[in-house]
């Protein structure tokens, strides 16, 4: 039985043959994911363009008048849930940002069927803005959004913390364009709370409230920065003991250790557990001790010293 292998110059004539075939083929691979990569990105721009089309349909008072145009963020209509989900660029497998800006023109009855991603509704025709997007150039461009009573964090945003029952007060904030223009007046603030739109700021409750602050400038470009508004409660229970009602006679057999005693917390919730007793009928000092616990695991305690004599 013959069990030769291949020799070093087959192996390299086998390897040399296959070089050959990938090269005569890589065109043709190239070109069919290049081609798959544009039906989606072109899918893609479709869902975008709808769904700013969905918009318009519910913003009639925004919609701008014959020859001028108004701008929508990818951001704005994920936001309203005019997009499902995020939107992704099948050319660099990320996520579109938000602010991806889609103008809105007024053109009548005119329609450029030149224009690769225009798409006409009635009379209004949607461009959404797809050489914007990854354009260092058009981050260069984005107009400023600041806080200024906060500090943000490395990747802009900002974080505020309020205790519970705390009053929140607004931050002042404003808006400026590439081009040293103010444009705080069209900052468009947005208040989420689990996902949901809400009006205002219930520090009564913990959780995170989500205030997205969203600037476009007359050229389309925009901004978004988000302060996170988060509730907690830090603030132990108060424990407050009756200041008398600490003798006890020794003839006695038995005495409330909670009468007087009180526990009041910011979350109008306040559990209160005892640790020590008294003997009746035994002189002497009994160090009773009173905890306090809320709702979201804060605790304080109080120690009172009751005489039987």
């Amino acid at each position: 039985m013959n069990n030769k292998g291949f020799t070093l110059v087959e192996l390299i004539a086998v390897f040399a043959l296959l070089m050959i075939i990938f090269l005569l083929i890589s065109p043709a691979i190239k070109k069919v994911v290049s081609s798959s990569q544009d039906t989606v990105y072109q899918s893609q721009v479709n869902t975008i363009l709808t769904a700013a089309y969905n918009w318009s349909l519910n913003n009639p008072s925004k919609l701008p008048e014959l020859n001028n145009k108004i701008y929508v963020t990818l951001g704005e209509l994920e936001y309203y849930d005019y997009l499902e989900s995020t939107i992704k660029n099948p050319e660099t497998n990320e996520d579109f940002e938000d602010y991806f800006v889609i103008s809105i023109t007024n053109v009548g009855s005119e329609y450029k069927n030149n224009d690769t991603y225009s798409k006409k509704k009635g009379n209004y025709l949607f461009r959404a803005e797809i050489d914007l997007i990854n354009n260092d150039n058009y981050k260069n461009r984005m107009p400023s959004i600041v806080l200024s009573d906060l500090t943000p964090d490395t990747d802009g945003n900002y974080v505020t913390n309020v205790n519970l029952g705390s009053e929140y007060t607004e931050p002042k904030y404003t808006a400026t364009s590439y081009d040293e223009k103010n444009i705080t007046d069209k900052v468009i603030k947005n208040i989420f709370y689990n996902d949901d739109i809400v009006t205002d700021i219930d520090t009564n409750k913990i959780g995170i409230y989500y205030v997205k602050y969203t600037v476009i400038d007359i050229y389309g470009y925009a901004n978004t920065i988000t302060n996170s508004v988060i509730i907690s409660d830090s603030e132990p229970p108060v424990i407050k003991l009756p200041l008398d009602n600490d003798t006890v006679d020794v003839s006695m057999n038995s005495f409330d250790l909670l009468d007087g005693v009180t526990c009041t917390d910011n979350s109008n919730t306040c559990k209160i557990s005892v640790e020590g007793d008294i003997e009746f009928g035994t002189p002497g000092k009994y160090i009773i001790t009173y905890y306090g616990k809320d709702d979201t695991g804060n605790t304080s305690s109080a120690k009172r010293v009751i005489t039987v004599k």
